[in-house]
């Protein structure tokens, strides 16, 4: 495929994605509201930022410029923002438990003694 081909699917896949999230809006003014991330050098991974931009608008135009502004001010928040869904609370307990054995066995007692009583209180909350 060449570079002309892969920025036309490229472009394809995220109108369409326009489509399915807009449905009542122009298409062309939702892409040129997304196009405004992209433009500078540092503002890295353009359509995959600008498709997270379109889930996390939740469907409405007005949320579109505060994404694209944070967006360019830090594009990972984006990315994690969409595409890493928030760790349930007795998740994240597990989690905390299993470091603190890694921490007691590496001799950090203290530090895993912290990340239990963390762990605690998130299991008390869910």
């Amino acid at each position: 495929m060449n570079e002309k081909n892969d920025k036309e699917s490229v472009n394809e896949s995220l109108l369409l994605l326009v489509k399915q999230k807009f449905p009542g809006e122009a298409p062309e003014e939702i892409l040129d509201l997304l196009e405004q991330y992209g433009i500078s050098p540092h503002e890295n991974e353009a359509l995959r930022v600008r498709k997270c931009i379109v889930h996390l608008s939740n469907g409405k135009k007005e949320n579109l410029p505060s994404l694209v502004k944070q967006a360019k001010t830090d594009y990972r928040d984006i990315i994690v923002a969409a595409e890493y869904a928030p760790m349930a609370p007795n998740d994240a307990a597990t989690s905390l438990e299993s470091l603190a054995d890694i921490l007691t066995q590496s001799g950090q007692q203290e530090e895993a003694a912290q990340l239990r009583i963390r762990a605690e209180k998130l299991r008390k909350e869910s």
